[in-house]
């Protein structure tokens, strides 16, 4: 028998003319069609519209008459009321549930499209720890203990997936069978703790058990393992394979071809009014720019010798400065991004340089140049271009000096000044001529 339409079974839900199973069949479509819950909605605003226009304006004893003869279709319209914000409550429990509770966050700063407080409950979507230790219990029980730099997405009660980074993930019997994937694989848990490390590229995975038992599988290929307490595999996009037993997980970073040069000879920032040499440091090379107090601005000289360098054979070369806070002013009257300018120079320079006597930029060759955002304190900047490489092809055999400088003007007086590590900097690095 071919089933009635969802209007037919509406009106005779209406003329209250339904056995139980057809009204079973007629909620079911109310809650898997959309189509049929907008039917039902108009529906019952004409009902209801129409109900209201056949009481007619007349005195009230036959008013009242004519409201209680309307007394049954008034009723049905207040159950049918009733029905409808009892399935709207049920389309909006449909709403994403969530996966996973945020326990803690050590020194944590995030790019997520989830609450990052301690406490807050996740909904599947993704959270970026940019730095720190973050912990995130899924709702199966399995503990994911996040470390800086890493991507994770939540997924389900019983499954992440992490795209960059490392996590350490403790599985209690109730979340056996959790899943962390990877972008070369996935994990299944058979009650364990293991770590996972995915490199930044996302192009290798490795895991590594820490008690229990694990399998990676690797789709591509079809390729599986099992893993036993610390043992642990790689994953790659060819397939999987098993590491040596007491291999560490985790791998260093590649190590560049060629030289990397630390400065020679002095390292000084300098400062338009000589009268405030208290406001410079030996362990930063500053840089400030502000028309609101000139006597204020600073530049930063600094020398590398290339005697040892085999100038003609260069094919690249990079200068790194390394952005550290010294204290001084605030980033809030800066405007939202700050350019700086280097220069070289053969000219030679001394430990007792001042603002007048240093190489002015004027006289130097332009580098090129990098911006820095206003919220930025740390991190690693420089340049790498041609014209740094050819600087350093006409000077084999020299000193070359170079002039750090900042172009951008604070928006306000006492603007943040900015500072880059010199070679005395006791958590730094300073300058570095990285060549190959």
């Amino acid at each position: 028998m071919k089933p009635e339409s969802f209007e037919t079974l509406l009106e005779r839900f209406l003329d209250q003319d339904l056995n139980e199973s057809e009204k079973t069949e007629l909620i079911d479509r109310l809650k898997n069609d959309p189509r049929a819950r907008e039917i039902y909605i108009t529906r019952m605003a004409i009902g209801a519209d129409l109900n209201h226009r056949l009481i007619p304006e007349e005195p009230l004893p036959q008013k009242t008459e004519q409201m209680l003869s309307f007394r049954p279709q008034f009723m049905l319209l207040a159950a049918t009321l009733t029905f409808l914000i009892g399935i709207f409550a049920w389309i909006h429990s449909l709403g994403p549930k969530p996966v996973a509770t945020l326990l803690s966050s050590d020194g944590a700063a995030w790019e997520s499209s989830l609450p990052t407080s301690p406490g807050s409950e996740l909904v599947p979507g993704f959270l970026k720890l940019k730095t720190g230790v973050s912990t995130i219990r899924f709702r199966s029980g399995a503990e994911v203990v996040l470390e800086a730099p890493a991507h994770l997405v939540l997924e389900t009660p019983m499954k992440g997936r992490l795209l960059a980074g490392s996590a350490v993930i403790d599985v209690p019997e109730s979340a056996i069978g959790f899943i962390m994937e990877t972008p070369d694989g996935y994990a299944v848990d058979h009650g364990t703790q293991f770590a996972v490390v995915v490199d930044e590229s996302g192009k290798n995975s490795t895991f590594e058990v820490l008690s229990g038992e694990i399998s990676v599988h690797h789709p591509p290929s079809g390729g599986a393992l099992h893993l036993f307490e610390n043992e642990s595999a790689h994953a790659a996009k060819k397939g999987v394979a098993r590491h040596d037993h007491d291999a560490e997980i985790g791998s260093l970073p590649e190590q560049p071809p060629g030289i990397r040069l630390n400065p020679t000879g002095p390292e000084v920032t300098v400062i338009r009014d000589p009268e405030l040499v208290d406001k410079i440091h030996p362990d930063f090379l500053m840089a400030k720019h502000s028309s609101f107090l000139s006597g204020y601005d600073r530049r930063s000289i600094f020398s590398f010798n290339l005697s040892e360098v085999k100038t003609a054979e260069i094919e690249s070369a990079k200068l790194r400065l390394i952005l550290v806070p010294c204290g001084i002013g605030f980033a809030a009257r800066l405007p939202e991004i700050s350019d700086f300018s280097i220069y070289g120079t053969t000219a030679n320079v001394t430990g007792s340089v001042d603002w007048q006597s240093a190489p002015k930029p004027e006289d130097a060759t332009p580098l090129g140049s990098f911006s820095i955002s206003r919220g930025q304190r740390t991190g690693s900047f420089g340049i790498e271009t041609p014209e740094l490489l050819n600087f350093l092809k006409a000077n084999r055999d020299r000193t070359v000096t170079f002039i750090l400088t900042r172009d951008t003007d604070e928006a306000k007086g006492n603007g943040m000044v900015h500072a880059f590590a010199s070679s005395s900097h006791p958590e730094a690095s300073g300058p570095s001529l990285e060549i190959q």
